[in-house]
């Protein structure tokens, strides 16, 4: 039997793992909350919630998938002794990311598009301010080149999932992470040190002022509830992602290490996407304009290229700012993508190229409907909403959290104390992980579900 493929090393492992959780949320939701909830003030209930809620789902995810040493589908089943009511379960691992995957690479086509046409200088100083925010909506409403789009952007994913776990996602991360990075932290440096303009009465000083001064009037009941939905989602928990890849990581790599540190570099990304944002929004005075968008797409596809538009060599930033934004939708969509190839692969015996051929079609067929839905299908609705915003509310609002409990209740209550402990430890290696177990397996039995409820309740009310 073919031996199963994992990671080659702890920098590759934290890299793909790091990479998953990096992504658009990170540069167009995290730092209008950061601006919204109180700046410092929001990062330290941030981190709270992050440490309460969403590093334990975490690493109950990561223990799952190491210690079955299944994907995903078969993870808890495999824990269960094959269990039937977790074998159905794993089926919510394969479901919500083949799903997610579909209307994340329509995304990921937009984003595309718009690298092509900052290539082509369309953000330049001569281009109206109206024409740049209205070529959006002009674009998402064109079946055929949204669509063409989509096609690109999952064609590039699929063809690094072919390429196997080593060869395809841990080497393009291995290369395509630090290049992101510094990206988003060159462009954050000449956001925040943008000079005075005339006739703007903020200034890059102000945004990064308004980014990190605490504010702790701010923090209410909402503002908790908020920080906690942007922990839990932003560490791509809930989805299968980390069962898969937690399968993938070595017997002696440190758990708990690997998941703080994922967590970390998420954090310091989002941030890092906050200061590249808001300052240059401030410095042009765009954060104010009730025309201009302030966070979701809008703020990606409408508001910054007219931002790039005024900026001395603002069409040049806007070329690297969108191939950055290419490489973190990249990352978190080849982890979307290897769920669904990797069930097939090892529960329905298909060879790699053929799962990923599959997956390809089901999620392009799916991803067209959601993509048309703001065009020929603009009047289909779903829940009362467009089939696009509909599908992103179903398993953003309701299956990813449902997920997200069904691991931390097995890992704290279905799962042996002793087995838990001896995966988080190495077999008692870890003595320092071992000290803290106690606390972990507390948040994991009770601190964590309750944050789920929380988020869930939030989004019913």
């Amino acid at each position: 039997m073919k031996e199963r493929e994992g990671f080659s090393s702890t920098l590759g492992s934290l890299l793909v793992l790091a990479g998953s959780a990096v992504g658009l949320g990170n540069i167009w939701r995290f730092p209008y909350m950061l601006g919204e909830y109180g700046g410092g003030a929001f990062i330290l209930i941030y981190i709270a919630c992050m440490a309460l809620v969403s590093l334990p789902i975490l690493l109950a995810e990561l223990a799952l998938g190491r210690r079955s040493q299944k994907t995903a589908y078969g993870t808890l089943a495999a824990l269960d002794k094959g269990g039937k009511i977790w074998k159905k379960a794993g089926f919510l691992f394969v479901l919500i990311p083949a799903v997610t995957l579909s209307y994340y690479c329509v995304i990921g086509g937009w984003t595309v598009k718009y690298f092509v046409d900052s290539c082509a200088m369309k953000f330049g100083p001569s281009v109206p301010a109206s024409e740049i925010t209205g070529a959006f909506g002009s674009f998402v409403s064109s079946p055929w080149e949204t669509l063409g789009y989509h096609l690109l952007f999952l064609t590039l994913t699929c063809v690094i999932i072919a390429l196997g776990v080593r060869k395809g996602i841990e080497q393009f991360s291995k290369l395509m992470m630090p290049a992101l990075f510094i990206i988003m932290v060159l462009i954050a440096v000449r956001s925040m040190t943008i000079p005075p303009q005339e006739g703007v009465s903020g200034t890059a000083a102000d945004g990064v002022r308004y980014l990190f001064s605490p504010d702790f009037s701010k923090v209410t009941p909402r503002m908790v509830i908020a920080a906690m939905g942007q922990a839990f989602f932003s560490l791509s928990i809930g989805m299968g992602i980390m069962m898969t890849y937690g399968s993938y990581l070595g017997r002696r790599e440190n758990l708990l290490k690997t998941a703080v540190n994922t967590s970390v570099f998420d954090l310091v990304f989002a941030v890092i996407a906050g200061c590249a944002v808001i300052p240059a929004m401030f410095a042009y005075g765009m954060y104010d304009n009730p025309e201009m968008a302030v966070a979701g797409p809008g703020l990606v596809y409408k508001t910054l290229p007219v931002v790039f538009s005024q900026m001395p060599l603002g069409s040049v930033i806007a070329v690297f700012f969108f191939f950055a934004v290419i490489l973190a939708a990249l990352t978190s969509a080849m982890s979307l993508f290897e769920v669904p190839v990797s069930y097939l692969v090892e529960s329905r015996r298909m060879r790699r190229p053929a799962a990923c051929i599959l997956t390809f079609v089901i999620v392009f067929a799916f991803g067209t409907v959601c993509s048309l839905s703001f065009g020929p299908l603009s009047e289909v609705k779903l829940l009362g909403m467009q089939i696009f915003d509909a599908v992103d509310h179903v398993t953003a609002d309701w299956l990813m959290p449902v997920a997200g409990m069904v691991a931390v209740l097995f890992a704290g209550w279905k799962m042996k104390r002793s087995e838990l402990r001896d995966e988080l430890t190495n077999s008692g290696e870890l003595r320092g992980v071992g000290k803290v177990f106690p606390l972990l397996y507390v948040l994991m039995r009770y601190v964590a579900p309750a944050g789920i409820l929380a988020v869930v309740a939030a989004s019913l009310f």
